[in-house]
């Protein structure tokens, strides 16, 4: 007979008690574990101000307490299991563990402050084995460790713990979907508003996108009610609800990635107790990036794409999800720790399709160390990716700064982040670049050493625009004579943009600023203040205007978010060191063909034009790699 059959032969006795639970539990540990009996004490005393007493105590540091019914009985339950874990505490274990079990459904909890945490839970049934009994206790047993004895999270192990069809990834997956379809159902705008743009701006970008998001409807069968809710709604009258069932799932699995760095990022910032009681008060504000703004940590913008969750009706269940397999791991980050994960999470076949190629860890490490000279090189990735280049650039330049990373403070760590810049159309891979370079971040100051603002510098912005100044006026524009208008930028093909390009980009996002409080309050125009420029106020008053564009076009929600990002690249001209990375590979046929305009001008401005009937092939890393002579001083 096996311990799961003798577990429900058990069961079925009709005087059958919670004592009987710890006996056989006791077998369990013993035949699976080789847990001896010495270490296992029951009905253990509590005393002082938590009286009680404990079913079985295991090694000092596992609290267990038994019941007949688990989910009839669970709040009593949950009292136990605080009490135990505050006594194994208070007797030195810095970890402890505790379990709420009636054989069948297992909950594990640890202490954070005074809240208990779920971080692991399974059911039993009679078709289960005793080799996942095993299996699935084991991982609740080993998920807590001391930090000491925790691994340093990398890129391969991030990728085992949120694979697809991970565990975690799947219920993930499944509180997302119910949550767009909640807030599809309640309040629509919340979830379109941020769809939609995602949508378009990767429909504007690649030419295949539609094609790639026809091979995710299979994967996207739970969310045909969606995209038929949204094909009704006439703003997709040219692409198959089949199209926008799998466009969904994408959108879905970049949230879930964009979620899982929000996390990440609040871990190093707060540490898991720390996340744990922010996820009990207020669990919207770490989904929306608002809980690491208010640390000072801007790896997230007010507004993105990927705040939807937020206003969904369990944003703690997201939180909780992810945050179970970070206990496996310590805080010390030296990777590029999404590199593998976004690899899985989306196919091959589609980040090909999108140009997307990792560069393999070694070629950036060769090409970073030959390229970096100095600990004052200004440093540019312009198709920066999840990062991989600009954590190693960071690194970089902090080994050669004047006494080494060792001697790093605040004021040096904002310069580092000051001279190592990214961009990226992929507005997720910019959220996963500036994650990954506040961690390295993390990792080379001590929290209580960090700068009390960290403003990553990557941003969702398009290289190539620069290279779309082909007449007098833009040209002028582009040499910074007064304002002028940048238009079809990836989200707002339809939708003029301003730029000053005399300003700084600090100057710049000042600005953005000046004109949503004019906008919030429903200004129709920013009077001038002594002192200002007239070409500034007219700047201001063009930012006004394109919010208002930007509102009526998707919803008041994204209209900063686009302001603070995609003019930056015409202030950048002339201002680095060094330009490092790898291009976007997309071959000219497979390009839009405002971007095969601009391939076919860079080629024939710098003579590299190829002979017509090799044309289709000329590939855009040739054109884009010329085009970033723009930035180099």
């Amino acid at each position: 007979m096996t311990h799961v059959s003798d577990l429900y032969v058990t069961r079925t006795r009709p005087d059958f008690g919670a004592n009987d639970i710890t006996l056989w539990l006791v077998e369990v540990l013993r035949a699976f574990y080789n847990v001896p009996l010495t270490q296992v004490k029951t009905e253990v005393v509590i005393r002082g101000a938590s009286r009680g007493r404990a079913d079985l105590v295991v090694q000092d540091s596992i609290g267990i307490e038994t019941k007949r019914h688990l989910d009839k009985e669970l709040p009593d339950a949950l009292i136990q299991v605080r009490r135990i874990l505050r006594k194994l505490e208070a007797e030195g274990d810095q970890a402890p563990i505790g379990i709420a079990t009636d054989g069948e459904s297992w909950r594990f909890y640890v202490l954070a402050g005074a809240e208990l945490f779920e971080f692991h839970t399974f059911q039993l049934s009679q078709a289960s084995t005793d080799e996942s009994l095993r299996d699935r206790l084991w991982q609740g047993l080993t998920a807590i460790r001391l930090e000491k004895n925790r691994p340093s999270p990398t890129a391969e192990s991030i990728a085992e713990a949120f694979r697809p069809g991970g565990p975690a990834f799947n219920e993930a997956r499944s509180q997302l979907v119910a949550e767009a379809n909640y807030l599809a159902g309640s309040r629509p705008v919340d979830f379109a508003s941020k769809f939609e743009p995602w949508f378009e701006v990767f429909s504007h970008v690649y030419n295949n996108f539609e094609a790639r998001c026809e091979a995710w409807a299979p994967f996207a069968k739970d969310l045909a009610d969606l995209a038929h809710g949204l094909k009704s709604s006439g703003r997709y009258e040219t692409v198959s609800q089949r199209t926008i069932a799998g466009g969904l799932e994408l959108f879905l699995r970049h949230t879930y990635l964009a979620l899982l760095a929000k996390l990440l990022a609040a871990v190093a910032a707060l540490g898991e107790d720390g996340v744990v009681r922010e996820n009990l008060k207020d669990p919207a504000a770490i989904v929306s990036g608002d809980f690491l703004r208010s640390q000072g940590v801007w790896i997230t913008e007010a507004n993105d794409f990927f705040v939807w969750p937020a206003t969904g009706r369990h944003p703690a269940k997201l939180v909780a999800t992810l945050a179970r397999p970070l206990r496996r791991f310590s805080s010390d980050y030296t990777d590029d720790v999404f590199r593998h994960l976004y690899e899985e999470v989306v196919d091959s076949d589609t980040r090909h399709e999108l140009g997307e190629f990792f560069t393999p860890k070694w070629i950036a490490q060769q090409i970073v160390k030959d390229t970096i000279r100095s600990g004052d090189q200004r440093v540019l990735d312009p198709a920066c990716g999840s990062g991989t280049f600009l954590v190693m650039a960071l690194r970089r330049k902090a080994a050669l700064a004047p006494g080494g990373s060792v001697a790093l403070e605040a004021a040096g760590a904002n310069s580092l982040l000051e001279e190592v810049w990214g961009f990226d159309v992929n507005p997720l891979s910019v959220v996963l670049a500036r994650t990954n370079l506040y961690l390295a971040l993390c990792t080379l100051l001590p929290r209580r050493r960090l700068p009390s603002e960290i403003h990553p510098r990557v941003y969702a912005s398009d290289t190539l625009v620069l290279s779309r100044f082909e007449n007098a006026e833009q040209r002028r524009l582009a040499e910074g004579d007064g304002v002028g208008a940048l238009v079809s930028t990836p989200i707002t093909p339809q939708i003029t943009i301003p730029i000053l390009p005399r300003l700084s980009p600090e100057q710049a996002m000042h600005c953005v600023d000046v004109a949503a409080d004019a906008f919030d309050g429903k200004a129709r125009r920013i009077a001038p203040r002594p002192g200002d420029a007239t070409d500034l106020i007219e700047y201001q008053n063009a930012l006004l205007s394109a919010m208002t564009d930007i509102k009526a076009r998707y919803g008041n929600s994204l209209w900063k978010f686009v302001l603070r990002n995609y003019g930056l690249p015409p202030l950048l001209r002339r201002s680095f060191d060094t330009v490092i990375g790898n291009p976007p590979w997309l071959s000219f046929r497979e390009a839009r063909k405002r971007i095969q305009d601009t391939i076919e001008a860079l080629a024939d401005k710098y003579g590299v034009s190829p002979p017509a009937q090799v044309k289709t092939s000329f590939n855009l890393g040739i054109a884009f790699f010329l085009a970033c002579t723009h930035f180099l001083k």
